[in-house]
């Protein structure tokens, strides 16, 4: 093992065919060569470091020291082209590119892959390694005596054909920022993931986690951004902010997640939240997310257990075979309160466009549009009492529109006693039936022979029975640009439509 060497600030440069580790790094001219040369350096804050384009490295790139406020250190490329540096793990465990307990870096320009040779996607049976593309971990990182890694930036990268392993959603992940004890309260403040193509990954696409959830308040991600990124061909889960407070999730674009079997784990969706508070989903683009393997979900977004105050906005879903969204809270000690979901397009998803799960409370689904025009037309509101009753779900001036005949409610299964609090009130309806109030007491068996008790209480009010009136629907297309205000225009209403200037007013919030 090569001795560690700490190195003044400077710029370093490497380049894989003309560097040689004898030289002093600190020009072009007098490159590095290896990554043994880079990993058993520490370097000082406001050092850069330049990978050469063109170049590629076999094995993992996991660099020393940390930067400081204003003083950041930099991994990039440097160079002639358009070919970035390439980082080839080589089924290296844990990431390609790694950072271990450090902060006030920033990794951009790199192209990054973790897989053996020969290995291909979906063939996980003899690979029980964790493997990652670019990981960020933190173990009891307590410099300042806050647990709190600060500025952490991956940006404009490209991360492809990572084969982890498939059976848990932390053990293959394209970019992850991670912290591995379930009792440890290390945290990450100031994340930017940004830009990013990240491609062909078993399992998990982006994943950002930190795990005492014991108590939250101490140990939320804050001030996390992730924006701009595009995802495809991933196995499960596309982008995940997990234990997140106040967390953006926006302009990227997932196309085919959840499209491999994950063995143990079978809940995967293109986009969600996961033990958050008061965090934004907004103008992103979500289709072709998969059910293969048993995935019980396969939504474009969800809204998950322990989160509250979370919003769902602005965003295009389309074409997903386990529908537009999941509102969920799993188990009697676990809830899911307060989640807004408002001006989004859903347009031909499939199984259930919207799911309503467990102990779901307060949440407030207002003017979405949801077109179907599939001979096979998908039902609108599946309701999951497994886990608990919802309480307080409103439904409030959306359009829901099928061109053929289609199925408004349903249990989510076969047999199992509708149970909750729900509330359509002023939506418009063209192919579904509009259902009737319902409040009854529940005491009855489902068809497995297990017993439900409970209330079902089901409002609708207001409602009206009409061609919306779309301009264009059916034609939203892929790779919308949500900066351009003319997107998605034959959603836009037109002259005589019956939804126009028909709103409720909404009384918590005074306005539509």
């Amino acid at each position: 093992m090569m001795s560690e060497f700490e190195m003044p600030k400077g710029t370093y440069y490497i380049d894989a065919t003309g560097g040689n580790d004898s030289n002093d790094g600190t020009s072009p001219e007098q490159a590095w060569k290896s990554l043994d040369k880079v990993n058993n350096s520490i370097f000082a804050p406001g050092s850069k470091l330049l990978m050469k384009k063109g170049e590629t490295w076999i094995g993992k790139l996991s660099p020393k020291g940390s930067g400081t406020e204003g003083e950041i250190i930099l991994l990039s490329s440097y160079g002639d082209g358009n070919q970035r540096p390439v980082i080839n793990g080589n089924g290296c465990e844990n990431g390609a590119v790694e950072l271990y307990n450090q902060e006030y870096w920033e990794i951009s320009r790199l192209e990054v892959t973790n897989k053996k040779e020969g290995e291909v996607l979906g063939d996980s049976a003899g690979n029980k390694s964790t493997r990652h593309g670019i990981l960020i971990r933190l173990e009891n990182f307590d410099v300042q005596g806050d647990y709190i890694a600060e500025h952490i930036y991956v940006k404009d990268c490209y991360v492809h054909d990572v084969v982890g392993n498939l059976s848990n959603p932390h053990n293959g992940v394209g970019i992850f920022y991670f912290v591995a004890d379930s009792t440890d309260k290390s945290r990450f403040n100031d994340v930017l993931i940004d830009g990013n193509d990240v491609r062909n990954i078993d399992r998990s696409g982006i994943i950002i986690r930190s795990q005492d959830v014991s108590d939250p308040d101490r140990t939320y991600n804050t001030n996390v951004i992730i924006q701009n990124n595009y995802l495809e061909n991933i196995a499960g889960d596309g982008i995940v902010a997990k234990v997140c407070k106040e967390a953006i999730v926006q302009y990227n674009v997932c196309n085919a997640t959840c499209v491999r079997p994950t063995g143990g784990n079978v809940s995967n969706v293109a986009i969600w939240v996961w033990q958050c508070k008061n965090s934004v989903i907004q103008f992103n683009e979500a289709y072709n997310t998969g059910l293969v393997g048993g995935n019980q979900d396969g939504e474009a977004f969800d809204s998950d257990f322990n989160c509250e105050g979370c919003i769902i906005q602005y965003n295009y879903s389309h074409d997903n075979n386990g529908g537009f969204i999941l509102l969920i809270a799993p188990s009697s000690k676990d809830f899911n309160k307060g989640t807004i979901v408002r001006y989004n397009i859903s347009e031909n998803d499939k199984k259930g466009i919207f799911e309503i799960a467990g102990a779901t409370e307060g949440a407030r689904i207002y003017n979405n549009t949801v077109y179907q025009s599939q001979d096979t037309p998908t039902t609108l509101l599946r309701v999951n009492t497994y886990w608990g009753e919802s309480k307080d779900v409103l439904f409030q001036n959306n359009i829901f529109c099928s061109e053929k005949p289609a199925i408004t409610l349903e249990s989510i299964e076969n047999g199992r006693p509708l149970r909750g609090d729900i509330t359509l009130e002023n939506n418009l309806f063209m192919g579904y039936d509009v259902p009737k109030s319902e409040n009854k007491e529940v005491n009855e068996y489902d068809t497995d022979g297990k017993f439900y008790t409970g209330y079902w209480t089901l409002t609708v009010k207001n409602s009206v029975e009409a061609d919306p009136k779309l301009a264009n629907p059916g034609n939203g297309g892929i790779g919308v640009d949500f900066t351009d205000n003319s997107r998605l225009a034959g959603y836009r209403l037109t002259e005589g439509s019956p939804a126009i200037n028909a709103e409720a007013i909404c009384p918590e919030t005074g306005w539509c």
